[in-house]
């Protein structure tokens, strides 16, 4: 295993061990989160995942991803509310999407006044 100054060789251990039993439910998932999306590739190669694994993986989660999208996409699109509302649910996807930051940045500001 080779050293890193980012991740300690126990860490590295770890999640080689992690990737060896759940690399590829991990990989499929990955595709569904943003932030998880980016970094999964990282991961699986610091972790040695087999690339033929990794690429079954990456293309089946993508594949699902693609397909669930648009479908959702269709369906949503269809209901007579989103039709007649439609700048109002982007707006709202938008806001809903932001949430997490916005929480995060509140939770580290009043985090700091408790000091």
């Amino acid at each position: 295993m080779r050293r890193t100054r980012l991740v300690s060789p126990a860490r590295l251990a770890y999640t080689q061990g992690f990737f060896d039993r759940y690399g590829g439910q991990t990989i499929v998932i990955a595709r569904f989160l943003p932030i998880a999306r980016t970094m999964a590739p990282f991961v699986a190669g610091m972790a040695r995942m087999d690339p033929k694994r990794f690429f079954f993986f990456n293309v089946s989660g993508g594949l699902l991803w693609v397909i669930s999208l648009t479908l959702a996409g269709f369906w949503f699109g269809n209901l007579p509310f989103v039709r007649d509302n439609l700048t109002a649910v982007i707006l709202g996807i938008i806001f809903v999407s932001l949430l997490p930051g916005l929480i995060a940045i509140a939770r580290a500001k009043f985090a700091g006044k408790k000091s």
